[in-house]
């Protein structure tokens, strides 16, 4: 993945992934894993 000065300024993440909610589909633990990895879980 390419870490960008556009992540860092507008989602403040170090990587370009952004996980989407997905209706029960999912746990916490999902959102956590993506943001500890530097992504935007929401």
């Amino acid at each position: 993945m390419v870490k960008t000065m556009f992540n860092k300024t507008f989602f403040g993440t170090e990587l370009p992934i952004i996980q989407a909610p997905m209706a029960g589909v999912q746990d916490s633990a999902l959102t956590i894993a993506v943001s500890n990895a530097g992504g935007l879980g929401s």
